[in-house]
């Protein structure tokens, strides 16, 4: 006699078909498997008829996650977003707190860079960046935080949004020069093209002149669809 599982003690679906539907495989194959899955939970194990579709179902899903493997390990491995530019020192605006010589300020500047290389070069190719800043600083070492934008020329937006530390200025006499700024940066909300780009990772800058520094950055780049499993996805807007 066959008999039927009671639904409600039973799972809702099983996980095969959520996780190729996260990686946005939908073939008739992963299908199946999952229509098996489905149909083999409500008769016993015991039943001939059990027997032949936990075989059927078991067969059908371990082929499909054999052949979504690559599609999965690359969908999350993302895409190299290392890039550099170099800034020019422009005026910026310093509030003093409280202390007379100084030691304490706020500073807040925005600077145009130039000489911008960027790996992903296609999909940032004729772009502009706009570093904007806040920092708090003692002695001129302290706490900074403030997005990097990068704009298109169609004036699509991509802002990184970044905090970090600022170092002494003695770092930039030093033979050869050790770096001003360090942190950390991910992408937030873009507009256009860039709307659907997610991902994060580190920043480094250094002077290389009286009037200029050199950012450099480096990360993981996703589309929206590829970083619902990376936790770079829970930090953009």
């Amino acid at each position: 006699m066959i008999t039927t599982y009671d639904r409600l003690a039973t799972p809702a679906s099983p996980p095969l078909h959520i996780l190729l539907a996260q990686v946005g495989i939908g073939t008739p194959l992963a299908t199946i498997a999952s229509m098996m899955c489905r149909m083999e939970r409500f008769v016993t194990m015991t039943s001939f008829l059990g027997i032949i579709l936990r075989s059927v179902a078991l067969l059908a899903c371990g082929i499909a996650l054999h052949w979504c493997a690559g599609g999965l390990s690359n969908a999350l491995a993302g895409e190299n977003a290392s890039g550099n530019a170099v800034f020019i020192v422009t005026p910026s605006t310093k509030i003093p707190l409280g202390a007379l010589n100084n030691d304490h300020v706020i500073v807040h500047a925005a600077e145009r860079g130039t000489q911008m290389e960027f790996s992903s070069s296609e999909l940032f190719k004729n772009c502009s960046l706009l570093r904007t800043s806040t920092c708090d600083l003692v002695r001129g070492r302290g706490n900074c935080y403030g997005y990097h934008i990068f704009e298109s020329s169609d004036g699509d937006q991509l802002p990184a949004k970044f905090s970090g530390v600022r170092l002494p200025d003695e770092n930039r006499d030093k033979k050869p020069p050790e770096d001003v700024l360090r942190g950390t940066w991910v992408f937030v909300k873009g507009s256009g093209k860039f709307a659907d780009i997610k991902g994060g990772g580190n920043y480094h800058g250094r002077y290389i002149s009286s009037t200029q520094y050199a950012l450099e950055w480096s990360g993981e780049l996703f589309r929206a669809s590829e970083s619902s499993s990376s936790s770079f996805s829970k930090e953009g807007r």
